[in-house]
This record gives structure tokens, C-alpha cells and sequence, in this order.
């Protein structure tokens, strides 16, 4: 039952929802709104006229017209109802045109393809969809804000979109190698002399780091030149809990959603971070199932940091508990996979969650690796 638009099949029940909802907008828009209150405004008037001078005695007239506080009041109410009922009206069309854009997403469709859809049949999200299929074409999770000539980007992301982007991303790479070479020559080093040619090197590091990124230097320094020893990979553990064909997410303080999980602590396994950490933010007690991933940070989430961190996400069994207020978190919630709140891309975007609810439906899930 699909038909094709641009070499694309796209299904008929869809392409007749986003119709309809286009339809709707046609009638039922703002402007419009504005007249039939003007309307009704001008009935109301008309009636009440009628109602002291025409109208013959009877219980409407008595109760109702000659009653103005009685009279007034129904007046607004009727009026906040109809206003009340266009407005739904008009978020019901946005939920359609939403879910025909939700439907561009998961089908096999070129950027292109969306746009000439989204001018044809005057779909407002088409814009949105594209970019970020022309982002997965381009195999980039973020592009630089500016182009090289300070614009800001209107448009989808090119070829060269992405060489800029890979520029950056290359300059961030040799500062971290900078950064860490430095870190390690100074656990090794002998002579003072060249102590204070590495510690120059790491704040250099440090120097160019807030330089690219617009962070206090102060700052940088607290991330780079804290640390100790030879530099490796920090670990950060997410748990991937389901309920109902749900994930549980927490509310972090700065109002994203994300995974339980954090640091892993120094005197503890990746399992049993993985429990302390679900009990702190979500206060879940859990069972660890299985390893769904092995992730390199920098291959998925974003901003960049200054050192390297391995990321696993563990499937786990809720076995009780209850969630209770905490420095970390203020709430708790569960959430399908088609209706996931603001993420917080820096602990996991929505790619990740999508991949713990596939290894949840699977039942041979292979471990993934970076």
C-alpha cells in the first residue's frame, strides 16, 4: 500500500496523515481564530439586544439576560471553550505533521528526498528531518556552529561542513596527546630541569584548550593538570533499565534526562559501580545481566573532554526499591522508545538509548565494541 515520491516509497496512511493535518491548518490557523471570536463577539452583542428589546418574557430572559454578572460570566466561558477547542484542534494537526516526520526518520530516505517531500506537500519539518539524515549521510554526530567565514550554519551540513569539523576535532586530538605525554613524562622524569619543561608543556596544553574551547583557564587546568601518573582512560557505567517495554530514565539537576550511572569508583568493579550508582540517583536495587556495549566516549557523545573515557552500558533487572530524594537527581521516570525526553549528550544521546532498547527486544544480543 505505498506509493513512490522521488524513488521513495512512502506509505499512503502516512502521506494522508500529514494531508489532513495540512487541511486543518488551512481552516483552523490563528488569524482565522481572531475572526470567529470577532464573530462570536458580534452575535453576543446582537443577542443580548434582542434579549431587552424583543424578547418575550421568560426564564433566559429573567435568569440570564437580565442578570449581567450571570450573562457575562457565560459569555467567557463559552468563549474560553471555543477557544480552548481550536487550540486543540490546532495541536492536534502539529501531533499529526510530528508523527509524519517521526515516520521520515525511521524510514530509508535520502536528505534530499525529504526536502523535495516537504516542499511538495508544505511538511514545516522537513527541514529538521533532513539535517538530520544529511548528519548520519555525512557520519557526523555535531558540526561546528559557524562556518569558516564566522556565518552562522542556515543550511544543511556539505562536504566541507564536515572537512571543518574534522579539522577541530584533529586540533583537540593533538592537544589531548599533548596533554597526556606531558602528564606521563612528569610521573617519570628525573631531572628538575626538564620537570619544569613538561609542567610548561601541560599548561601550554591546557592554554590551548581554553583557547578552542572558551572555558576559564582555571577551569582547564582543574581537568588537565590534576590528574597523576600515567595517564588512562577513566570508566563511566550506564544502566539500561526496562519495565513495561520502557527505559528508566533519572532527571539530572540541569533538567536533561539520562541513564543511572557515573564515574566508576577506584575500589569497585564496573557491576558493582554499576549498582551503587542506580541506587544513589535512581534508588533502584538492581541485578546486571549482561554487557550491551563498550564504547570509546569521544566516537559518541559530546562536547569533547580533556582525557579519554570507556563507557559500558550493562542490561539490568529492577529487584526493588524506591526512588528518594538525592543531591544528584530529582526524579525518576519511564519512558518508550519513541517518546524520550531532552537527553543529556554529554552522559547518553538518544543513539545509545535506542541501542540498549534493541539489545532489550534481542535474544541473542552480541556485545558491542568501539
Amino acid at each position: 500500500m505505498d506509493i513512490q515520491e522521488n524513488m521513495v516509497a512512502i506509505d499512503k496512511k502516512e502521506l494522508g496523515r500529514l494531508k489532513k493535518a495540512k487541511r486543518i491548518r488551512r481552516i483552523f490557523h490563528f488569524p482565522m481564530l481572531w475572526v470567529v471570536l470577532i464573530i462570536y463577539s458580534l452575535v453576543g452583542i446582537s443577542f443580548i439586544l434582542y434579549g431587552i428589546f424583543l424578547m418575550p418574557d421568560c426564564w433566559f430572559k429573567k435568569y440570564i439576560i437580565e442578570n449581567p454578572a450571570v450573562g457575562a460570566t457565560l459569555y467567557l466561558v463559552i468563549g474560553v471553550l471555543i477557544t480552548l477547542l481550536y487550540v486543540a484542534i490546532l495541536n492536534k494537526a502539529s501531533s499529526m505533521e510530528k508523527k509524519f516526520g517521526e515516520y521520515l526518520c525511521s524510514i530509508d530516505i535520502s536528505s534530499d528526498a525529504v526536502l523535495l517531500i516537504g516542499e511538495k506537500y508544505g511538511f514545516d519539518g522537513a527541514f529538521e528531518v533532513a539535517f538530520q539524515k544529511r548528519l548520519r549521510e555525512l557520519g557526523i554526530s555535531e558540526i561546528p556552529r559557524k562556518c569558516t567565514d564566522g556565518r552562522e550554519i542556515l543550511r544543511l551540513p556539505t562536504k566541507e561542513d564536515l572537512e571543518v569539523s574534522h579539522k577541530q576535532d584533529k586540533l583537540i586530538e593533538y592537544i589531548l596527546e599533548i596533554q597526556s605525554m606531558a602528564q606521563s613524562a612528569l610521573f617519570y622524569v628525573k631531572d628538575e630541569y626538564d620537570r619544569e619543561r613538561f609542567e610548561r608543556l601541560r599548561d601550554i596544553s591546557a592554554e590551548m584548550m581554553a583557547l578552542k574551547t572558551e572555558l576559564p583557564l582555571e577551569t582547564v587546568k582543574t581537568l588537565f593538570c590534576s590528574d597523576y601518573g600515567y595517564q588512562t582512560p577513566k570508566v563511566d557505567t550506564r544502566a539500561a533499565i526496562f519495565q513495561d517495554d520502557k527505559i528508566l530514565l533519572v532527571h539530572e539537576k540541569n533538567g536533561t534526562w539520562s541513564m543511572p550511572g557515573g564515574w566508576c569508583e577506584y575500589n569497585m568493579s564496573p557491576v558493582e559501580n554499576t549498582i551503587k550508582e542506580t541506587k544513589e540517583e535512581a534508588g533502584k536495587d538492581i541485578q546486571v545481566k549482561s554487557v550491551i556495549s563498550v564504547q570509546n566516549r569521544d566516537n559518541h557523545n559530546v562536547p569533547p573532554y580533556a582525557y579519554a573515557i570507556v563507557k559500558i552500558f550493562y542490561l539490568c533487572e529492577e529487584t526493588g526499591g524506591n526512588f528518594e530524594k538525592n543531591h544528584e537527581t530529582t526524579e525518576i521516570a519511564y519512558f518508550a522508545e519513541n517518546e524520550l525526553p531532552d537527553m543529556a549528550p554529554e552522559k547518553c544521546n538518544e543513539e545509545q538509548v535506542h541501542m540498549c532498547f534493541e539489545a532489550y527486544h534481542s535474544k541473542n544480543w552480541v556485545t558491542q565494541f568501539d
